[in-house]
This record gives structure tokens, sequence and C-alpha cells, in this order.
């Protein structure tokens, strides 16, 4: 029984710490109108593509090219448990007039080659392959009888009747160039799609996973933000991240578990942060002593006037525990307890004259808000002081009435986050491709923070992307 409890016990632990701190879901009917664009460009890649010229026994084909290509109509699904499936149906195309020779010696005649095709049907699997440290790369990949070049009509003309009937002759030079196109078609399609899509994807995927790292002081800290999973369920694309603040000179793996993020809501792009994530940072500033330096307030009439008129203030912080982080009923908001805040007045000579010390409890409200940048938007969080409660731990000034200390507190408290919210910077949205975001909205829900979006296409076909 013992053992049975403990297997129960470890494989509940490593069912939750397999659970995502951070998501970026993106829907299926935004692919479907990236495809508008997309296609295009696959068009004009087919078009550039120059088949190698034929040297046969009896006869010699020049490089051959496509005058014309032209896709009747395709389509983008999210097919569950494989990818994001991209179909061509009805392809035509041209093979331009190309020089053709047959024979040799006195013998040899000279003309030209050309060929139609017809009822072709292309279909490809894009996929984001994780391998075993978690990083993620965009992979194309074709599946049996995936390509189809479709009907193949070819025809010739010769530069005198004698060489036509001896062309007639030569039937295999028709089905040599109908397997040579068919062949090239599908060797070169898979690399079209790679070259066409997977730089914008893959450079899109590398901000996901290792965006740039937020400086506090001469430290930083890093979002590991490796793969767990990518799932193709419910008409979306949903990329499943680690979503763990680390510190860059000391790194650790942290304690807390990630909870359950919501289910989608529809829109185009959906970025889902859970709680988890934001308290793995508050616990690696709080292992790194981050925000315990001096901070010098401006002037500010207080009660620690009488004892030095007109001095700036200095509060020292000292953390006893770490900020949390808490998403609940449409509210972000940050608790601080067990705040020690040593408060003195800098002195016309440079010196810090100790007025009180100061254990401290309170609770700050998050508000986001979105600023438009050249490729985006970024997002910005703005922090303001909701409720606090101060126990006097030490005074050098002798008994303060409670009522005037606690305007005091609110005083520097509020200009502590004043600062705080000068130096937090917007954080950039990653870009997909030339693609925008629209309506841009941040939905509160329990333990979660969202971030939703519509994907605003670009007027023209420059670099849309499928991911």
């Amino acid at each position: 029984m013992f053992r049975v409890l403990c297997f129960a016990l470890v494989a509940c632990c490593d069912a939750q710490s397999s659970l995502p701190g951070f998501t970026s879901s993106f829907s299926e009917s935004a692919f479907k109108r990236g495809a508008d664009f997309l296609v295009p460009a696959i068009i004009d890649h087919i078009k550039a593509i120059v088949i190698p010229g034929v040297h046969g026994k009896f006869f010699q084909i020049e490089p051959i090219r496509f005058d014309d290509v032209s896709i009747g109509s395709y389509d983008v699904s999210a097919v569950p448990g494989q990818g994001l499936r991209l179909s061509l149906q009805d392809v035509q195309n041209s093979i331009a007039h190309t020089k053709l020779s047959i024979g040799g010696g006195f013998l040899k005649c000279t003309g030209e080659v050309w060929a139609f095709a017809k009822g072709g049907a292309f279909t490809a699997m894009n996929t984001i392959v994780v391998d075993q440290d978690g990083t993620g790369q965009f992979h194309v990949e074709i599946p049996p009888g995936g390509v189809d070049a479709g009907d193949v009509e070819t025809h010739h003309k010769m530069d005198s009747w004698l060489c036509e009937v001896q062309a007639d002759a030569f039937h295999v030079i028709n089905s040599v160039i109908i397997d040579v196109v068919k062949k090239e078609i599908a060797a070169h399609f898979a690399d079209i799609l790679s070259r066409i899509i997977s730089e914008p994807v893959n450079l899109f995927l590398h901000e996901l996973q290792q965006p740039p790292a937020l400086g506090f002081g001469k430290e930083k800290f890093n979002l590991d933000n490796s793969y767990l999973s990518v799932s193709y369920d419910g008409k979306r694309i949903t990329h499943s991240h680690k979503g763990e603040w680390k510190s860059t000179a000391h790194p650790q793996e942290s304690s807390l578990q990630p909870g359950d993020l919501p289910a989608s809501a529809g829109r185009d792009v959906e970025l889902a942060f859970s709680d988890y994530t934001l308290n793995t940072l508050f616990d690696a500033l709080f292992a790194e002593h981050i925000g315990e330096e001096e901070l010098r307030i401006p002037f500010v009439k207080t009660i620690f006037d009488k004892e030095c008129s007109g001095c700036p203030l200095v509060i020292k912080s000292k953390f006893g525990k770490a900020a949390r982080q808490s998403f609940a009923g449409g509210k972000s908001a940050v608790r601080i307890q067990d705040l020690s805040l040593s408060i003195g007045a800098l002195t016309s000579a440079s010196e810090v004259l100790p007025m009180v010390t100061l254990s401290v409890n309170a609770s700050a409200g998050v508000a986001f808000s979105f600023t438009e940048t050249t490729t985006n938007f970024a997002i910005k969080a703005t922090l303001s002081l909701e409720d606090f409660t101060q126990a006097l731990m030490v005074s050098h000034i002798g008994e303060i009435e409670l009522s005037d200390l606690s305007r005091v507190v609110k005083t520097l408290l509020s200009s502590v986050l004043d600062k705080i919210n000068t130096d937090i910077p917007a954080l950039p949205i990653p870009t997909l491709g030339k693609a925008k975001l629209g309506s841009p909205a941040v939905v509160i829900s329990e333990g979660s923070m969202v971030i939703e979006a519509d994907v605003v296409l670009p007027s023209t076909a420059d670099s849309v992307v499928l991911v």
C-alpha cells in the first residue's frame, strides 16, 4: 500500500509539473486568411524553378522553365495530432518553349518542346518539432502522395518536316519530360515552403522561446520559455511553454507549480500567462535581493521635517518574503508581505539621520495598457497602491502619531511605485512576419492573464507565415 501511495504521489507531481506556465495560441481562421498572401508567393517560387537540361543517348533538351503557374483553390486546416495542413488544388502550369535536339552529326535535328499540366494537387503538413531540450523548430513534411503534378501534355515542333518525322518516332521524349517535370516539382515543393516560411517562423519561435532578458540593476533575468508540447486541436495551433523566470547569475529551478490555463476564447492570437510565471520572477528577484538598495526620495513634506527640515528622504528596503502575483475577479494585484522599511533623512552634509523602521504589508493593483510600435504592439504594466498596513518596529525620534505615520507611509509607497513604473519598460509582443496585431485586449481570469488580439494582414503579399 505504501508503494502504491508513493507511485500515486510521484505521478501526480509529474503531471502537474508538465503543465505550461505560458501558452501561445493561434486560430485556424487566421491561417486561412494568411494563405491568400502565401499562395502568390508559392506561385512566384514555382515559376522561378529552372529544371536542369536532359541529355539522353539520342536527344538533348535544354534547361526547362515554367511559363505560367496558377492555383485554382487552396485551404489551411489544423489537423489534430498531425499539424497545420496546406492543400493546393487544381494546380496548372505551362512549360516554356525549350530547345530540343535529336540525333547527331549529319542527322542532327533541332526544334522546340513545350508542355501543359492541369489537375495538379499539392499537400504539405507544417509542424513545430520539439527536441529533447525543449527547442521548437519549424518543419515542412510532404506526406506520401502529397504532390500530384496532374495530367501533363507535351508538344514539339521541329525545324524541318524531315526532323518532324524523326521526332515523332521518339515517343520516349514525351515520357522523359513528363517524368522530369513531376519529379522536379515534387523535389522543390517542400524546399519552396521552407524558404518562404521557415525564416520568419523560426525567428518568431526564437522570440517566443528566448525573449530579451529583463534587467534590474546589475542583474538580468531570463524567461525559460522552452517548449513542452504543441497541439493542433480545436481548430487552433497552441504552443505550450515552461514559462519560468530565472536569474542569469544563479539560475535555479522553481519549486512552484503552474495551474490550469483557460480554454481559448476564439481570438486570432491568445497569449496566456499563469500567475506562476510572474511568481517565479518574484522568487528570482527575492533570491538576488533586487529592490533592497537605497532609494532617495526628493523632498516631500512629512512629519520628519521637524527633525531635518527640507531634507530628502532615504529609504532602505529589505524583503522578508517574495512578492506574490494574483489574477482573480478580473483584477491583477501584487501582494508584498513582511517588508522592512528603514526611513532616514539626508542632511546637507550627506549624512543619513535614521528616523523609523517599519514592517509593511502592501497590495498594489496592476493595470495593463498597449502602445503601438513600428512593428507591432508593446504591453506596459502600471502599479498603483491599493492598501497597506504598517507596524512601527523602531523609532529614533520618539513617539509618533500612527495616523500621521500612515499618511507618510502612503506617500512614500506611492513614490516608490511611481519610480518602479518609470523603470519598467513596455514589453514588445513578438511579430509574425509582416502581420500585425489589431484590437489587443487583456482578459484576467482565475490564476491567469490572457493577451487577445486579431491578426491584421499587410495590404501586399510581402511575408505572411504559417506557424
